[in-house]
């Protein structure tokens, strides 16, 4: 979409661009800043990972509703084939639990009903092969329907997840250290004698989460940014100790070490930390 401000001749006519989907340009004259190029790739990558789980399972809805068509079909023609020797007429399986009792079910349900108006069994059984076989119809038929119902939510979820990508190009998102790796996960944490975990919690390029150690009481962060593969978070201790964590991320996003400097104990002290993804 674009909104033009019309003004008098002559003057500067501004124009807003606004692609779908997440990226928002920026008015002329007006940039972007670091940090919200970085919440913007971080926003489009995580949508991009929720499209991408909804077209797998889309993917398999579609499978099994194409299966069961064509289980619906191979029913049908069982069924039919024995239309001649209905005194020996057996019901059709198709190794669909759900397919297989509505089978039963339908033809059980006709043949009590028709018996009582045919009191001779094979006609009865013919009138109940005739609806069984429009019920089988009617399966293929809506299983067909909602088969390509969900295509077309799989083709909209492939026109989104293009969107996405489009707008982590136009962010510059693959250039080195423009892309903020997600670093929700517990991590495993050493700290000179201390272990424990760090459990993270990340929206955008702000941090939340805790501090569990095994030696140690436990902390809460109380402020946390992350971007450009750098790291920074506050930890607030029960007894008013404190520890200022920097350091730098793995490429992979799966490591990250640095310094802290801390005011717990006899007074103010710095050591070493890393720490490895457990998600």
């Amino acid at each position: 979409m674009t909104v033009i401000n019309r003004v008098a001749p002559g003057l500067a006519v501004l124009v807003l661009c606004i692609t779908m989907q997440g990226f928002v340009g920026v008015a002329s004259g007006q940039e972007m800043t670091e940090q919200q190029r970085l919440e913007r790739c971080q926003n489009n990558l995580n949508r991009l990972a929720e499209l991408e789980q909804q077209l797998r399972l889309t993917g398999q809805r579609i499978e099994g509703t194409i299966e069961r068509a064509s289980k619906a079909v191979k029913a049908k023609d069982k069924a039919s084939s024995q239309s001649i020797a209905i005194d020996d007429f057996l019901l059709p399986e198709t190794g669909d639990s759900d397919l297989d009792n509505k089978i039963s079910e339908t033809w059980n349900k006709c043949l009590a009903a028709e018996i009582l108006i045919f009191p001779n069994l094979p006609e009865a059984k013919r009138e109940c092969l005739d609806a069984l076989l429009s019920g089988l119809q009617r399966t293929q038929e809506d299983a067909t329907l909602e088969a390509e119902r969900l295509m077309d939510r799989q083709n909209n979820l492939r026109w989104q997840m293009e969107n996405h990508r489009t707008n982590l190009t136009a962010l510059r998102c693959d250039e080195p250290g423009g892309v903020v790796p997600n670093l929700t996960a517990t991590w495993k944490v050493t700290q000179g004698n201390y272990t424990g975990w760090l459990f993270l919690h990340q929206t955008g390029v702000y941090l939340t989460g805790s501090l569990m150690w095994q030696n140690h009481e436990p902390g809460s962060i109380v402020s946390g940014t992350v971007g450009k593969g750098s790291i920074s978070f506050t930890i607030q201790y029960a007894t008013g100790g404190s520890g200022i964590y920097n350091g730098t991320i793995d490429p992979s996003g799966k490591s990250m070490q640095g310094n802290t400097t801390g005011t717990l104990g006899a007074g103010p002290w710095t050591m070493t930390w890393a720490a490895e993804a457990s998600r």
